[in-house]
């Protein structure tokens, strides 16, 4: 099956992609959500559960310090800062990928396809992102859709560029130059999306609705 899935075009690899990063987050950020239920009860869940979100916030704390310090306006320290964590982990997608596929090539196609299928789950899902969030209510998940959109495209476009590598390397075929168009694109993607996320989350925090707080912030630059 994910033989087939290897043959689709780029394109329709993106979008089955977007779909199973999407549908994976909102399983692990519902998962969260049962971990905070439980864990007024079982004191260790709720460890676990901060243990989990303290991983996967670390990348981006490191970014927000190594940004405050080279910029002084606080809303495109932000922005660098999301836009750094972000890329760097779209950029080890692709790298982990790759190396799979260049370290693989003795092995047996069958083999080679099996765990570049559980890599590929795993990158597509990651349960961590959504437990990130599991102190945060249901309805925070609407505030996540504006910057949610461009990032995951960015996260989908990511995991499909590395497993075209994965494949071209095991294959010992020739790396096409659309690989460089697709960089830049998850570049613009994850730009986008950083520049979203603050703002989202501003808006969160200030307790009015997502289509609101746009619109008031439409309404002040024009």
């Amino acid at each position: 099956m994910f033989k087939k899935f290897l043959s689709l075009p780029i394109y329709k690899k993106i979008i089955i992609t977007y779909t199973i990063c999407w549908l994976g987050f909102l399983f692990s950020f519902s998962l969260g959500q049962i971990f905070k239920l439980l864990s007024s009860i079982f004191h260790p869940i709720k460890e676990g559960a901060e243990i989990v979100r303290d991983v996967g916030v670390a990348k981006y704390e490191v970014a927000y310090h190594v940004a405050q310090k080279t910029v002084d306006n606080p809303y495109l320290s932000y922005i660098l800062s999301y836009f750094l964590s972000n890329i760097t982990a779209c950029l080890m997608i692709v790298v982990v990928f790759a190396l799979f596929g260049y370290l693989s090539r003795d092995d047996e196609e069958k083999k080679f396809i099996k765990y570049l299928f559980i890599l590929y789950i795993f990158a597509a899902i990651n349960p961590i992102t959504g437990i990130v969030g599991y102190n945060l209510p249901i309805y925070a998940l609407i505030y996540v859709l504006p910057h949610g959109f461009f990032e995951f495209l960015g996260f989908s476009i990511a995991i499909v560029l590395g497993v075209e590598l994965a494949k071209n390397l095991y294959y010992k075929k020739k790396i096409e130059k659309k690989v460089i168009y697709l960089i830049i694109l998850i570049f613009v993607l994850i730009f986008i999306a950083a520049s979203l996320e603050p703002i989202d989350w501003a808006i969160y925090n200030s307790k009015i609705g997502v289509l609101e707080g746009y619109k008031i912030i439409v309404l002040r630059l024009l």
